[in-house]
């Protein structure tokens, strides 16, 4: 299954739900446990017989395969969405539907109460709604990975890219007041899309604010050249072949890196203007399709940001609307009008859609693979789409000063944030166009109901995706403890000219946790409907000429006054010749009851949330401190160990000894769509900083009895330089003899993220009467875990005893039988009464020197000898 399989519809399509003429023919779900999974199950429209029995069949008035004609559909065209109506027909007999008389049909149909049983009514009251939606889920990316399934593509990935380390930036960008100072990778590829030497023309179509804002209050001359190539430290001539195809030396040496970060003019803002413009404008930024197109062009320039948040993820296809949109450039004017109804709710009424979502998708547990269902009731967030359109055709001033669009000031990105009124031309020449093509869609098929399947089946309901937003969240907690701080809203329109969605974003500060969510806007359509004008049939004593078929006479149960028929034309059994009223028919059924189904089609918007996730930027561990002990050959009691940082190896992230250490390798491995067991294949971007060295004067179970035993840091920055760091240190020590010592290395990069940890060190200085000598010996982590010894050293002298405990040498009588011989119950009587005996048991005693360390092993087998 490459995708979660996703249904969500309204409760009106659920059992027993205030539909009841849905629950009597059928076409409705129903909420089961399954297999430990809930599932929705969904029973088809019967045809015959009828779920209570009480009904023999049922005409409906569409076209369809069944009765092949259009019978009496009426449509009413006062509105853009025309409603329709068309006429039912349920029949009955009284031998095989045990319906026994007209009272009884009454009672079945319109509800009361019958031969003191109540009925409700088959045909409830009230208006209806159908709504079913197919919308299948990307599986993130570390599911995936643990899946192993090769069926799974077009994932969505949320994920982290750190490629330069700029410590002069990256320590400003912590201490600014606002993330949104940072550079932004949308405006500054955009600006660079249109660099040329005259920047007159650039000046007319760009606010000044920001560009102001990325010249640096105009103290860096070239801003529109920031992702241009940089050769100021590269000490050779580099070939023009490498700069044309975007190697790594290309993207990793830009103005941006070289001069404009790491510069001491870069600062955030000062000027109030420039301030409050990108403190606000920044807050909901609207990429349309022409943005989009001009952006993809750009595609390599995100590889010169130092670092920064990639999420990508398979877009749907667009339809109709979305293509018109785009087509006749209203797609800007719908990101605006989108973001108003949605985050800023100052235009049409959001209301909350309660939706059983149905969802399949494969899990991994314990290693095994399964599919799982799961049902959850939620609640969307909608709009009525024509309510929509309608606000933005007669309100066409903008409601909402902090948002911006991505490229120059075009006509269409102008009117879309127009606030005086100057361009309501456009604005209302583009949302007249949108609502006729809504008006043209009422001619097809999609928003009809060509088949009474369309009503009580399975049918999807007409859907297309218009935009996407993507919420980025930071800060702290705020209002009621559980809501964190909205940061920025992306809009992105939904086109035929991708086929997904990439985004960067690059103003984020290091360490700290942002939380992303991807919301897609999908636009679908959904039946209003009502049952209405039933009219029953009673029996007025006359038939045929053979006394085949009955004669009855249709009434309003309301007033019982006679009224016509609503469904015309059946078959030849049923006839209206010979009478003069269209209230009386000659037909083989005994009991009819017509009545009316009314609908509106509707197109809402439905905020359905599709990820998200909550993750750092975090720098890539660096490598491995090799180290070379010795020992100081003196009388200092000195050892010494070379270390070493070592070339860049492939490997799984190193084991933590702290909780912290725990912590930010999850955080890591997280932010990576990594699992523990994959190898890291990118070497740290910052400098080896610091050597960690742990000591413990016992031999440790695990890494984790290091934690809070750091010996010593060695700083390997040269002496005067924070950025030229040694790759070789010693470290030395003092130590007492007859003793030994645990010794781990681990190094820090300037970023704190430690790296893999040594082997562990054992070392002894050994005082032989007077002569010093060390020994080295390397344990590995494997080696660690050993059972611990079940009894407690103990110090002694020459001369020493073993004797086992008295309950290992009492005699156990418990089996005896004293009323017999004595001889006959020896074989009863047993040596020791502890649970644990030593009989024939050896035990490994080991004597260690005080003086020399040396070791001496006796092993001693307990047995039990008798005459």
């Amino acid at each position: 299954m490459s995708l979660k399989k996703t249904i969500f519809i309204n409760d009106n399509l659920l059992k027993d739900s205030s539909d009841s003429f849905r629950n009597f023919v059928g076409g409705y779900y129903e909420n089961i446990e399954a297999d430990e999974n809930q599932r929705l199950k969904f029973t088809d429209r019967f045809e015959y017989p009828m779920l209570n029995g009480r009904v023999a069949y049922a005409y409906y008035g569409v076209p369809s395969a069944y009765n092949g004609f259009y019978n009496g559909v009426e449509t009413d065209y006062s509105k853009i969405i025309p409603s329709y109506k068309f006429p039912v027909r349920i029949t009955a007999n009284k031998s095989s539907n045990a319906i026994e008389n007209d009272e009884h049909w009454r009672a079945t149909v319109v509800g009361g109460t019958y031969a003191d049983e109540t009925y409700e009514p088959l045909v409830s009251p009230g208006t209806h709604e159908y709504f079913k939606l197919s919308y299948d889920m990307s599986y993130e990316k570390q599911e995936t990975l643990e899946l192993l399934d090769t069926a799974v593509y077009d994932t969505i990935e949320i994920t982290c890219d750190y490629d330069q380390y700029i410590s002069g930036y990256q320590d400003k960008a912590i201490s600014f007041e606002s993330d949104l100072y940072l550079p932004n990778y949308y405006i500054l590829s955009d600006y660079y899309s249109k660099r040329q030497p005259d920047m007159e023309d650039i000046n007319k179509t760009y606010p000044s604010e920001m560009l102001e804002w990325i010249s640096l209050e105009n103290q860096y001359k070239r801003p529109e050249d920031l992702f241009s190539f940089n050769r100021k430290n590269i000490p050779y001539s580099v070939p023009r072949s490498y700069i044309d195809t975007f190697t790594d030396i290309r993207k990793k040496n830009t103005n941006l890196t070289v001069e404009y970060l790491p510069s001491s003019i870069y600062n955030m803002p000062t000027g109030s203007l420039v301030k409050d413009w990108v403190t606000t404008k920044q807050k909901n930024i609207f990429v349309d399709n022409r943005a989009r197109i001009n952006l993809n062009s750009l595609k390599d320039l995100q590889d010169c940001l130092p670092y920064k948040i990639k999420i990508s993820f398979p877009a749907q296809p667009p339809g109709t609307i979305s293509n018109q949109a785009v087509a006749s450039k209203f797609d800007s004017k719908m990101l605006s009008a989108l973001s108003d109804a949605f985050v800023q709710q100052n235009s049409v009424s959001i209301s909350d859609a309660a939706l059983l979502k149905e969802q399949a998708r494969y899990i991994n547990s314990d290693g095994i693979q399964s599919l799982q269902f799961s049902v959850d009731n939620n609640n969307f967030r909608q709009i009525d789409y024509l309510e929509l359109l309608t606000y933005v055709r007669n309100n066409y001033n903008n409601q909402n000063p902090d948002c911006m669009f991505i490229g120059e000031n075009n006509l269409e990105r102008l009117s879309a944030l127009d606030d005086t009124g100057v361009y309501r031309h456009i604005n209302t020449l583009l949302s007249t166009r949108a609502l006729e093509v809504v008006s043209e869609m009422t001619d097809k098929r999609d928003l009809k109901i060509n088949h009474i399947n369309d009503l009580y089946s399975r049918k999807n309901s007409y859907q297309e995706t218009l935009a996407y937003r993507i919420e980025k969240i930071a800060g702290p907690p705020a209002g009621d403890g559980r809501t964190q701080n909205t940061l920025q809203n992306y809009w992105f329109t939904n086109s035929k000219d991708f086929d997904g969605l990439e985004f960067f974003d690059s103003q984020i500060k290091y360490g700290t946790d942002y939380t992303y969510k991807i919301y897609a806007y999908v636009l679908v359509s959904g039946y209003k409907y009502e049952y209405s004008d039933v009219r029953l049939t009673r029996n007025i004593k006359c038939s045929d000429t053979g006394g085949f078929r009955n004669g009855l006479e249709f009434y309003d149960p309301a007033t019982d006054e006679a009224t016509d028929e609503l469904y015309k034309g059946m078959s030849s059994s049923t006839s209206t010749s010979g009478f003069a009223s269209g209230s009386v028919i000659l037909t083989d059924s005994d009991y009819m009851a017509d009545f009316n189904i009314s609908y509106e089609p509707y197109l809402r918007i439905i905020e359905i949330p599709i990820h998200e996730k909550t993750l750092k930027i975090l720098d890539n561990p660096p490598n491995k401190i090799n180290t070379t002990p010795f020992q100081v050959l003196d009388n200092s009691q000195k050892i010494g160990f070379i270390t070493r940082y070592d070339n860049f190896n492939a490997d799984v992230f190193s084991k933590h000894i702290s909780s912290e250490d725990e912590k930010m390798a999850q955080d890591y491995l997280y932010a990576y769509n990594m699992l523990e067991q994959d190898k890291i294949n990118v070497s740290s971007r910052s400098k080896q900083s610091i050597i960690e060295v742990y000591r413990l004067d016992r031999r440790p179970n695990s890494l984790q009895e290091f934690d809070g035993n750091l010996y010593k840091t060695i700083d390997l920055a040269y002496k005067d330089s924070s950025r030229i760091f040694k790759r070789d240190e010693i470290f030395y020590d003092r130590i007492s003899v007859n003793t030994k010592y645990y010794y781990l290395f681990r190094a820090l990069n300037q970023q704190g993220i430690p790296g893999r940890v040594s082997e562990i060190y054992e070392v002894e200085l050994i005082n032989d009467g007077g002569y010093k000598f060390a020994l080295f010996n390397v344990i590995l982590e494997s080696e660690l875990e050993q059972p611990p010894p079940k009894t407690n050293s103990k110090s002694c002298k020459k001369i020493f005893q073993l004797k086992p405990n008295i309950s290992q040498i009492s005699l156990n009588t418990e089996n005896v039988d004293y009323s017999q011989s004595a001889a006959s119950q020896l074989s009863n009587v047993t040596i020791g009464t502890a649970e644990d005996l030593i009989w024939d048991k050896t035990f490994k005693i080991r004597l260690t020197s005080k003086k020399t360390s040396k070791k001496i092993d006796l092993n001693i087998t307990y047995k039990i000898s008798s005459e």
